[in-house]
């Protein structure tokens, strides 16, 4: 009786499958068959460890279980006849050996204030199951580990995907992915990032516009918005304080436009100095420029000048005068106001008429009056500072000429 030499097929970790044949001479009879293996001995014999085929036929297939990993084997087949034992030639094998995974490097998604997003692959299982994969980060370790904070991605795939949270703005992490299987926990190599940093806004180039007397217009530029919104900016301003803020002293609000805004101050002291800063407001807090010092002029009443009144008729007089400065504050009205029963003002007057235009000369006729009747007339202009007159222009009205329709004037009498 002669067998073949085994064959050893589907090797994996913990199993083999071994097959083999008997040439079995005419009249014999096979009591028993199998095969026999060892890890030390290179031609093994049923005194060792065996596994018998209780199927009928001359050929042998056993599959080799619970064996250890990694490990080399001897393995003979064998049968048993009356006549004894016979063996095959040996053959020999070695089953799978796992190790740790085998993992890509990582890729950086979105990285926001407090999150960031993380990818990475497992390459090579290790030939065993991943248990658990993920990734580990830290602020202070340079190669973190699962013992550091981590996060965990519970899908089966080979990818790792996976978005940290909570973090710190502005810090600067380690991270690297991680996979787990039996033999262990596998890395990536370390890759490093920063959160956003958001911070106040940072206002420059604040610079006046305009310097009256109680008013000045400023302007500025937003250099940076900090990286959020900017909900308020405009200018605050204070006579002692050389850093007014906008808790404690004046502010006007502006409304910001292509990174520029600019807005008027009033209320202003004449003849004062004021520090004024631009600032602006975000989630952060309030940015500030750096101040500027403005000084308010001084203003006075308009000054009217070369007041005449002339060209009388029974109901008619031509008026003119000059506004020849405003006192250095807009004129809201100006024009003519007239009595016959003495100085006009704008308040008592008999009539009072309003003239188109500030400074410069203004010109009227006064219409409607009573003949042969002395009138007052003056000019004014109005600013904020209050009225001012001219000096006052009498003239009188020329009298009526008389008609058939007047009354005959007593004691007069008609010649025939």
């Amino acid at each position: 009786m002669t067998l073949s030499p085994p064959k050893v097929s589907d090797i994996t970790i913990n199993d083999a499958t071994v097959t083999s044949s008997i040439n079995l001479p005419a009249g014999a009879s096979i009591l028993e068959k199998g095969i026999c293996y060892s890890t030390s001995v290179l031609q093994p014999s049923i005194e060792d460890e065996h596994i018998a085929d209780p199927s009928e036929g001359n050929s042998i297939s056993v599959t080799l279980k619970e064996l250890i990993e990694g490990q080399h084997y001897y393995v003979r087949s064998y049968a048993i006849s009356r006549d004894g034992t016979f063996y095959s030639g040996p053959a020999e094998f070695t089953t799978v050996q796992t190790g740790l995974a085998e993992i890509s490097n990582i890729t950086l998604g979105d990285v926001n204030i407090s999150s960031a997003a993380l990818s990475a692959k497992i390459t090579k299982d290790g030939g065993t199951n991943i248990l658990g994969k993920g990734f580990c980060y830290s602020l202070n370790t340079e190669s973190p580990t699962i013992d550091n904070s981590l996060v965990i991605d519970k899908s089966e795939s080979m990818n790792i995907n996976a978005t940290l949270t909570e973090l710190e703005e502005g810090k600067t992490y380690y991270t690297r992915a991680y996979a787990t299987n039996k033999n262990g926990t596998a890395y990536s190599n370390a890759i490093t990032f920063t959160t956003v940093q958001h911070y106040k806004p940072v206002v420059e180039e604040l610079t006046e516009v305009e310097v009256n007397d109680d008013n000045a217009t400023m302007k500025a530029r937003l250099a940076d918005n900090g990286g959020m919104s900017i909900t308020e900016c405009g200018f605050c301003w204070d006579s002692s304080s050389a850093e007014p803020d906008i808790t404690r002293n004046k502010k006007v609000i502006a409304t910001l436009k292509n990174g520029v805004f600019q807005a008027k101050l009033t209320g202003l002291a004449y003849n004062t100095s004021y520090h004024v800063r631009a600032y602006a407001v975000n989630g952060k807090g309030v940015g500030y420029s750096a101040y500027v010092i403005i000084k308010t002029g001084s203003s006075a009443k308009a000054t009217i000048v070369n007041m005449a009144a002339g060209n009388p008729s029974p109901s008619t007089l031509d008026v003119s005068a000059t506004v020849s400065a405003d006192g250095g504050a807009e004129i809201t009205e100006r024009g003519f106001v007239y009595s016959s029963k003495g100085t006009p003002s704008v308040e008592e007057c008999e009539k009072r008429i309003v003239m188109e235009g500030t400074v410069g000369d203004m010109s009227t006729t006064l219409t409607g009056l009573t003949g042969y009747t002395n009138y007052s007339i003056r000019a004014y202009a109005i600013n904020k500072n209050g009225t001012t007159y001219s000096t006052t222009a009498t003239a009188r009205t020329k009298k009526t000429d008389p008609s058939i329709d007047d009354p005959a004037f007593p004691g007069t009498r008609t010649i025939k």
